[in-house]
């Protein structure tokens, strides 16, 4: 065996198994830590696990080629290099793998498949549901894991106060120091937008019917 091919040879099973501890490290962090924080996101974002299964994939291809020659040049190593070093970079390149994870909720009976970069809570994932949250940027409505700005709370219920019951708020927008707050009806559905202060747009109120479509469109239309 050429000495460049056994030098390629030492380096790759070196590399290799640097990258495995690597990306299991990596994906643990992600299952554990952004699983407890953000379980949505690890759930639709394929990314990780890719990155953590390139090194084994390619260690098992390596010696699946060997066991067939017995003796491999520097180009098989060389390739199985460059496939670990892109293994590594990948959790750094902002990519994404969307897996089209999708929530199931319910109000009453009616079934709602919510994406999750809406990273959508608070729902019942059984018939007679009363309520659900989604969360998107304003005016934009952009989904939160779709973006870095800041988001709001988007929520439709059966009724007010959550699907409770009750009088209609005096106000439909009502604004204190922290907080801005709107709830609307529209049909047979409430609507409300819950956020930070600085959040609100100076007139919120043309953007009630947008709001509204958005939550509307998750409802799941097939028979």
């Amino acid at each position: 065996m050429p000495r460049l091919a056994i030098a390629l040879m030492i380096l790759f099973w070196i590399a290799t198994a640097a990258s495995i501890l690597w990306s299991g490290a990596a994906l643990l962090v992600h299952s554990v830590i952004n699983g407890t924080y953000h379980p949505l996101a690890v759930k639709g974002d394929l990314l990780i696990p890719v990155a953590a299964a390139v090194p084994v994939l390619t260690a098992i291809a390596i010696t699946c080629l060997w066991a067939r020659r017995q003796r491999l040049g520097p180009t098989p190593y060389a390739a199985a290099l460059a496939a670990l070093a892109v293994g590594a970079v990948l959790p750094f390149t902002g990519l994404r793998i969307d897996s089209g994870y999708r929530e199931t909720f319910y109000l009453g009976d009616t079934r709602y498949e919510v994406p999750w970069q809406y990273d959508p809570a608070t729902g019942t994932r059984a018939p007679g549901g009363t309520h659900f949250s989604i969360r998107a940027t304003l005016p934009d409505l952009i989904p939160r894991y779709d973006t870095d700005a800041s988001w709001i709370t988007l929520t439709v219920a059966t009724d007010y106060n959550f699907g409770k019951g009750g009088d209609a708020p005096e106000e439909t927008s009502r604004l204190d120091r922290f907080h801005f707050e709107c709830e609307w009806k529209r049909g047979d559905r409430v609507y409300r937008a819950f956020g930070d202060h600085d959040l609100r747009p100076d007139r919120i109120e043309p953007l009630f019917d947008p709001i509204a479509d958005l939550l509307d469109s998750l409802m799941d239309r097939e028979p």
